[in-house]
């Protein structure tokens, strides 16, 4: 699920800007956040993808989040690129349903009599995409689909903003599916369960996938806010807390486990902290069944020779990253 050009009439073609032939290949990964800006550059070659660059510019009072873009873009020399922008969790809703029992060609069509009974927006102020879990999910017994929901005037506002900031809107894309992309490159993805966990200030992300697909994902409550604070870093202010983010990780593993039918899940990744969590990972280690790890971009994703990405700028970027490791023609999900 993700929109891009021709998805929606959201994407006014002639709107669009030509690439002028100097430019790189390949696209800009971008997400906004009130904290600031995730922004990067993937470029496509034969052998696959390679990100070339990457950096989370934070939010100043004084420069737009389109200047800031606009800025880097041009030190870089990336100016005019087809941008993959994903939106920040806050500004969508996803919903889980039955899959109607249609077409493939008229499933959005139809899921959008469901979704109008479960939101309070009218439908003709939302964006609605859908995508399906594999058809082995449930062990078959069911078919389920993700629904994705969004403010048409938010979609409108940041296919501006691209625009403003010199690149041309080419894909919207969800964090949940971003981030598949980024399992996509671990090594268990391809043969195992994985998971991965991004926390973030309040609250955060689970998603459990197997064989370079998505089964389950969920809202984490356990967030960065939930941790106190002492001498600059974040310490665990009772044993509740982390036992209580074990708690909400182990009843995800036993679902996909029993009722999506998909088996143990044999990794969770982590994803880098905004800020450290002292012994964060070897409580989770002592708390649940699985190796418990640290997701590295360094290691896991292809970068170019000589790029070294922090640990503070993969915190706010692996999104990005995510949206743009996929490839333009690629199919959803």
């Amino acid at each position: 699920m993700y929109l891009r050009q021709g998805d929606t009439e959201l994407f006014n073609p002639r709107l669009l800007w030509k690439k002028d032939k100097k430019h790189h290949d390949g696209c800009v990964g971008l997400e906004c956040s009130p904290e600031g800006v995730a922004i990067c550059h993937v470029e496509y070659g034969d052998e696959g993808h390679i990100v070339t660059a990457c950096a989370f510019l934070p939010q100043t009072n004084d420069v737009p989040q389109a200047e800031q873009i606009a800025r880097w873009l041009e030190q870089q020399g990336l100016t005019g690129l087809p941008c993959h922008y994903v939106l920040h969790p806050a500004e969508y809703e996803l919903l889980l349903l039955d899959a109607p029992d249609v077409d493939e060609s008229e499933v959005n069509d139809a899921v959008q009599w469901r979704v109008k009974d479960l939101i309070s927006r009218p439908m003709q102020d939302v964006v609605v995409q859908s995508f399906q879990l594999p058809s082995d999910a449930y062990r078959g017994r069911m078919k389920m689909i993700y629904v994705a929901v969004v403010e048409r005037s938010l979609i409108k506002n940041r296919l501006r903003l691209i625009r403003e900031a010199g690149l041309r809107p080419h894909v919207i894309d969800i964090t949940e599916l971003a981030l598949l992309n980024v399992a996509r490159f671990l090594p268990e993805m391809s043969h195992q369960g994985v998971g991965l966990l991004r926390l973030r200030s309040s609250g955060g992300l689970m998603m459990l996938g197997h064989r370079g697909d998505m089964y389950f994902t969920r809202t984490v409550e356990t967030g960065l806010q939930g941790f106190g604070s002492e001498n600059g870093g974040l310490q665990l202010s009772t044993d509740a807390v982390v036992d209580n983010l074990s708690l909400e990780i182990q009843r995800s593993l036993d679902y996909y486990e029993t009722q999506l039918g998909k088996g143990m899940v044999n990794r969770m990744y982590v994803l880098p902290l905004k800020r450290p969590i002292d012994s964060l990972l070897d409580d989770l280690n002592r708390l649940l069944p699985l190796p418990i790890i640290e997701l590295d971009a360094n290691h896991h994703l292809p970068l170019e020779s000589g790029l070294e990405i922090s640990k503070g700028d993969q915190a706010y970027c692996m999104a990005c990253l995510g949206a743009a490791l996929r490839r333009i023609d690629a199919p959803a999900g």
